[in-house]
Protein backbone atom coordinates (compact mmCIF):
# COMPACT_ATOMS: atom_id res chain seq x y z
CA UNK A 1 0.00 0.00 0.00
CA UNK A 2 1.15 3.71 -1.08
CA UNK A 3 2.94 5.46 2.37
CA UNK A 4 0.96 8.35 1.31
CA UNK A 5 -2.24 6.86 3.09
CA UNK A 6 0.06 5.75 6.22
CA UNK A 7 -1.38 8.71 8.17
CA UNK A 8 -5.09 6.09 8.42
CA UNK A 9 -3.05 4.13 10.34
CA UNK A 10 -1.58 6.22 12.99
CA UNK A 11 -4.49 8.68 13.84
CA UNK A 12 -4.02 8.44 17.46
CA UNK A 13 -6.86 10.56 17.97
CA UNK A 14 -10.02 12.01 16.45
CA UNK A 15 -18.87 17.71 8.96
CA UNK A 16 -18.12 19.73 6.63
CA UNK A 17 -21.03 19.98 4.51
CA UNK A 18 -18.38 19.81 1.60
CA UNK A 19 -16.01 16.85 1.50
CA UNK A 20 -14.16 15.33 -2.33
CA UNK A 21 -12.09 12.48 -2.83
CA UNK A 22 -8.58 12.83 -3.51
CA UNK A 23 -6.47 10.72 -5.53
CA UNK A 24 -3.52 9.50 -4.02
CA UNK A 25 -0.28 8.82 -6.73
CA UNK A 26 1.47 5.75 -7.01
CA UNK A 27 5.08 6.20 -7.12
CA UNK A 28 7.72 8.42 -5.56
CA UNK A 29 5.44 11.93 -5.37
CA UNK A 30 5.90 15.03 -3.28
CA UNK A 31 4.66 15.26 -0.26
CA UNK A 32 1.57 16.50 0.47
CA UNK A 33 -0.12 18.24 3.94
CA UNK A 34 -2.42 16.71 6.07
CA UNK A 35 -4.33 18.01 8.48
CA UNK A 36 -6.67 15.46 11.28
CA UNK A 37 -8.59 18.04 14.39
CA UNK A 38 -11.65 16.95 16.20
CA UNK A 39 -13.57 19.35 18.27
CA UNK A 40 -16.17 18.50 20.90
CA UNK A 41 -18.44 19.47 23.15
CA UNK A 42 -16.20 18.13 26.33
CA UNK A 43 -14.50 20.32 28.51
CA UNK A 44 -10.46 20.15 28.04
CA UNK A 45 -8.01 20.58 25.02
CA UNK A 46 -9.35 20.32 21.59
CA UNK A 47 -6.21 19.17 19.44
CA UNK A 48 -5.36 19.94 15.79
CA UNK A 49 -2.55 17.87 14.77
CA UNK A 50 -0.54 18.85 11.08
CA UNK A 51 1.94 16.83 9.59
CA UNK A 52 3.74 15.63 6.77
CA UNK A 53 3.29 12.19 3.87
CA UNK A 54 6.31 10.47 3.09
CA UNK A 55 6.88 8.89 -0.14
CA UNK A 56 6.03 5.91 -1.17
CA UNK A 57 9.70 4.67 -0.82
CA UNK A 58 10.54 6.11 2.31
CA UNK A 59 10.71 4.59 5.01
CA UNK A 60 10.40 7.26 7.84
CA UNK A 61 7.32 8.17 9.75
CA UNK A 62 5.67 11.14 9.05
CA UNK A 63 7.11 14.48 9.79
CA UNK A 64 4.83 17.12 12.03
CA UNK A 65 4.26 20.10 10.73
CA UNK A 66 5.52 23.18 12.69
CA UNK A 67 4.80 27.48 12.71
CA UNK A 68 1.31 26.85 11.59
CA UNK A 69 -1.37 29.88 12.48
CA UNK A 70 -4.12 27.80 13.39
CA UNK A 71 -8.38 29.10 14.15
CA UNK A 72 -11.52 27.77 13.82
CA UNK A 73 -14.62 30.50 13.86
CA UNK A 74 -18.43 29.80 14.44
CA UNK A 75 -20.92 30.74 12.56
CA UNK A 76 -21.92 32.97 15.46
CA UNK A 77 -18.48 34.77 14.77
CA UNK A 78 -16.60 33.16 17.82
CA UNK A 79 -12.64 33.00 17.26
CA UNK A 80 -10.29 30.34 18.83
CA UNK A 81 -6.66 30.17 18.05
CA UNK A 82 -4.72 27.12 18.42
CA UNK A 83 -1.73 27.33 19.80
CA UNK A 84 1.14 24.60 19.44
CA UNK A 85 2.21 22.54 22.15
CA UNK A 86 6.15 23.55 22.49
CA UNK A 87 7.14 19.45 23.71
CA UNK A 88 4.86 18.06 21.30
CA UNK A 89 5.43 19.77 17.42
CA UNK A 90 3.10 19.88 14.80
CA UNK A 91 0.25 19.51 17.62
CA UNK A 92 -2.18 22.46 17.82
CA UNK A 93 -4.90 23.02 20.69
CA UNK A 94 -7.18 25.32 22.44
CA UNK A 95 -8.86 24.65 25.53
CA UNK A 96 -11.39 27.68 24.72
CA UNK A 97 -13.17 25.44 21.99
CA UNK A 98 -16.24 23.84 22.85
CA UNK A 99 -18.57 22.55 20.11
CA UNK A 100 -22.01 23.55 20.36
CA UNK A 101 -24.93 21.85 18.61
CA UNK A 102 -26.42 23.58 15.39
CA UNK A 103 -23.40 25.33 14.76
CA UNK A 104 -20.97 25.20 12.35
CA UNK A 105 -17.21 25.41 12.57
CA UNK A 106 -14.32 26.31 9.99
CA UNK A 107 -11.14 25.60 10.10
CA UNK A 108 -8.02 28.08 8.62
CA UNK A 109 -4.27 26.76 8.76
CA UNK A 110 -2.41 28.80 7.22
CA UNK A 111 1.47 27.55 7.00
CA UNK A 112 4.12 27.86 4.14
CA UNK A 113 4.27 24.45 3.55
CA UNK A 114 6.43 24.33 0.14
CA UNK A 115 8.78 26.35 2.05
CA UNK A 116 8.68 28.72 -1.01
CA UNK A 117 8.30 32.02 0.86
CA UNK A 118 4.66 32.06 0.48
CA UNK A 119 2.55 30.63 3.37
CA UNK A 120 -0.51 28.49 1.96
CA UNK A 121 -4.35 28.14 3.46
CA UNK A 122 -6.55 25.08 4.50
CA UNK A 123 -9.83 25.47 5.03
CA UNK A 124 -12.50 22.77 6.42
CA UNK A 125 -16.05 22.75 7.93
CA UNK A 126 -17.78 20.51 10.23
CA UNK A 127 -21.53 21.19 11.19
CA UNK A 128 -22.46 19.91 14.94
CA UNK A 129 -24.79 17.48 15.02
CA UNK A 130 -27.16 17.02 18.04
CA UNK A 131 -26.24 14.64 20.55
CA UNK A 132 -27.34 10.79 20.68
CA UNK A 133 -28.74 8.82 23.88
CA UNK A 134 -28.86 5.43 25.00
CA UNK A 135 -31.24 4.11 27.42
CA UNK A 136 -28.83 1.37 28.83
CA UNK A 137 -26.01 -0.69 27.65
CA UNK A 138 -25.26 -4.38 28.97
CA UNK A 139 -22.44 -6.98 28.91
CA UNK A 140 -23.45 -10.37 28.39
CA UNK A 141 -20.95 -13.20 29.31
CA UNK A 142 -20.18 -15.64 26.52
CA UNK A 143 -18.18 -18.34 25.91
CA UNK A 144 -16.53 -18.62 22.45
CA UNK A 145 -14.14 -21.48 21.51
CA UNK A 146 -14.12 -22.11 25.74
CA UNK A 147 -12.94 -18.51 26.20
CA UNK A 148 -15.32 -16.24 28.48
CA UNK A 149 -16.09 -12.72 26.52
CA UNK A 150 -18.36 -10.05 27.26
CA UNK A 151 -20.88 -8.85 24.44
CA UNK A 152 -21.47 -5.16 24.52
CA UNK A 153 -25.37 -4.96 24.05
CA UNK A 154 -27.01 -1.80 23.85
CA UNK A 155 -30.98 -0.33 23.82
CA UNK A 156 -32.47 2.81 22.63
CA UNK A 157 -34.45 4.63 20.49
CA UNK A 158 -32.71 5.96 16.91
CA UNK A 159 -34.26 8.88 14.98
CA UNK A 160 -36.07 9.43 12.06
CA UNK A 161 -33.17 10.91 10.48
CA UNK A 162 -30.31 9.19 8.72
CA UNK A 163 -28.14 8.99 11.44
CA UNK A 164 -23.91 7.74 11.70
CA UNK A 165 -22.69 6.49 15.25
CA UNK A 166 -19.30 7.07 16.81
CA UNK A 167 -18.45 4.34 19.74
CA UNK A 168 -15.95 4.61 22.04
CA UNK A 169 -14.90 3.09 25.46
CA UNK A 170 -13.20 3.86 29.11
CA UNK A 171 -12.47 1.17 31.90
CA UNK A 172 -11.62 2.17 35.07
CA UNK A 173 -12.03 5.97 34.33
CA UNK A 174 -9.24 4.99 31.31
CA UNK A 175 -10.06 5.58 27.74
CA UNK A 176 -9.13 2.34 25.44
CA UNK A 177 -10.51 3.98 22.56
CA UNK A 178 -7.81 6.71 21.91
CA UNK A 179 -6.38 4.90 18.65
CA UNK A 180 -9.04 5.24 15.65
CA UNK A 181 -8.42 1.33 15.22
CA UNK A 182 -10.31 0.91 18.37
CA UNK A 183 -13.11 3.34 17.06
CA UNK A 184 -16.27 1.17 16.54
CA UNK A 185 -18.77 3.13 13.60
CA UNK A 186 -21.97 1.88 12.67
CA UNK A 187 -25.44 3.78 10.66
CA UNK A 188 -28.51 3.41 11.20
CA UNK A 189 -29.66 1.23 8.12
CA UNK A 190 -31.20 -1.91 9.99
CA UNK A 191 -32.31 0.07 12.60
CA UNK A 192 -33.63 3.71 11.26
CA UNK A 193 -36.29 5.35 13.21
CA UNK A 194 -36.91 2.00 15.19
CA UNK A 195 -36.44 0.82 18.16
CA UNK A 196 -32.82 -0.41 19.06
CA UNK A 197 -33.29 -3.65 21.29
CA UNK A 198 -30.07 -5.38 22.35
CA UNK A 199 -27.87 -3.85 19.44
CA UNK A 200 -24.16 -5.40 19.75
CA UNK A 201 -21.91 -2.81 20.22
CA UNK A 202 -18.23 -4.98 20.63
CA UNK A 203 -16.91 -7.56 22.31
CA UNK A 204 -14.54 -7.98 25.00
CA UNK A 205 -11.82 -10.74 26.56
CA UNK A 206 -11.94 -11.24 30.14
CA UNK A 207 -8.67 -11.31 31.69
CA UNK A 208 -8.85 -14.92 32.35
CA UNK A 209 -7.66 -15.47 28.67
CA UNK A 210 -4.65 -13.00 28.57
CA UNK A 211 -2.07 -15.89 29.49
CA UNK A 212 -3.13 -18.21 26.15
CA UNK A 213 -3.72 -15.58 23.69
CA UNK A 214 -1.09 -14.46 21.07
CA UNK A 215 0.81 -11.11 21.60
CA UNK A 216 -0.83 -10.21 18.87
CA UNK A 217 -4.42 -10.39 20.30
CA UNK A 218 -3.03 -8.66 23.08
CA UNK A 219 -2.50 -5.44 21.58
CA UNK A 220 -5.75 -5.62 19.63
CA UNK A 221 -7.90 -6.69 22.82
CA UNK A 222 -9.35 -5.02 25.61
CA UNK A 223 -9.37 -6.98 28.89
CA UNK A 224 -12.33 -6.95 31.61
CA UNK A 225 -12.72 -8.43 35.11
CA UNK A 226 -15.74 -8.69 37.27
CA UNK A 227 -16.21 -5.58 38.92
CA UNK A 228 -14.70 -2.72 35.83
CA UNK A 229 -16.99 -0.14 35.36
CA UNK A 230 -17.21 0.27 31.35
CA UNK A 231 -18.32 3.45 29.77
CA UNK A 232 -19.05 4.15 26.68
CA UNK A 233 -18.74 7.41 24.86
CA UNK A 234 -21.67 7.76 22.06
CA UNK A 235 -21.88 10.87 19.56
CA UNK A 236 -23.80 11.04 16.34
CA UNK A 237 -21.37 11.97 13.35
CA UNK A 238 -21.73 13.16 10.12
CA UNK A 239 -21.05 11.01 6.94
CA UNK A 240 -18.18 12.20 5.50
CA UNK A 241 -16.37 11.78 9.17
CA UNK A 242 -18.28 8.34 9.24
CA UNK A 243 -16.71 7.48 5.49
CA UNK A 244 -12.92 8.68 6.49
CA UNK A 245 -13.61 6.29 9.50
CA UNK A 246 -14.59 3.86 7.71
CA UNK A 247 -11.94 3.53 4.88
CA UNK A 248 -9.07 4.28 7.24
CA UNK A 249 -10.10 0.66 9.33
CA UNK A 250 -10.30 -0.75 6.12
CA UNK A 251 -6.52 -0.17 5.24
CA UNK A 252 -6.11 -1.30 8.95
CA UNK A 253 -7.98 -4.33 8.54
CA UNK A 254 -5.29 -5.38 5.45
CA UNK A 255 -3.53 -8.60 6.14
CA UNK A 256 -1.17 -6.97 3.93
CA UNK A 257 -1.39 -3.53 3.35
CA UNK A 258 2.37 -2.64 2.21
CA UNK A 259 1.51 -4.99 -0.80
CA UNK A 260 -1.99 -4.89 -0.59
CA UNK A 261 -4.40 -3.92 -3.38
CA UNK A 262 -4.17 -0.02 -3.52
CA UNK A 263 -7.52 1.82 -1.51
CA UNK A 264 -10.09 3.83 -3.04
CA UNK A 265 -9.75 7.17 -3.59
CA UNK A 266 -9.69 8.59 0.23
CA UNK A 267 -12.58 11.41 1.29
CA UNK A 268 -11.26 14.39 3.00
CA UNK A 269 -12.93 18.11 3.79
CA UNK A 270 -9.25 19.41 4.09
CA UNK A 271 -8.63 22.53 0.85
CA UNK A 272 -5.76 22.95 -1.41
CA UNK A 273 -4.93 19.24 -1.94
CA UNK A 274 -5.11 18.49 1.75
CA UNK A 275 -5.80 15.05 3.37
CA UNK A 276 -6.94 14.02 6.37
CA UNK A 277 -10.32 15.28 8.05
CA UNK A 278 -11.62 17.67 10.38
CA UNK A 279 -14.71 17.16 12.47
CA UNK A 280 -16.72 17.49 15.35
CA UNK A 281 -19.17 16.22 17.85
CA UNK A 282 -21.52 15.81 20.81
CA UNK A 283 -21.05 13.13 22.92
CA UNK A 284 -22.89 11.17 25.56
CA UNK A 285 -21.82 8.77 28.15
CA UNK A 286 -23.14 5.89 29.78
CA UNK A 287 -21.76 2.74 32.07
CA UNK A 288 -22.44 -0.58 33.38
CA UNK A 289 -20.16 -2.84 36.00
CA UNK A 290 -18.92 -6.10 34.54
CA UNK A 291 -20.93 -8.92 36.36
Amino acid sequence: MKKQVLFCLVLLFATGACTERIDIETGNSKPFIIIYGLITDQLGSQEIRISESTSFFDDQSNANVSGALVTVTSSEGERFEFVEQEHMPGYYYSDRCIAEAGKRYDLNVTVDFNRDGIPEQYEASTTILPPAYLDSIKLVPTKIMNNLNYLLLAYGKDAVSEDYYLFRFAVNGESVSEKLSRYVITDDVLFNGQRIDGLTLQWFNDVSNWENNTSESRNNSVYLKTGDKLEVEMSIIPKGYYDFINQCLSEIGRENPMFGTPPANIVTNISNGGVGYFSGHCTTKISTEVP
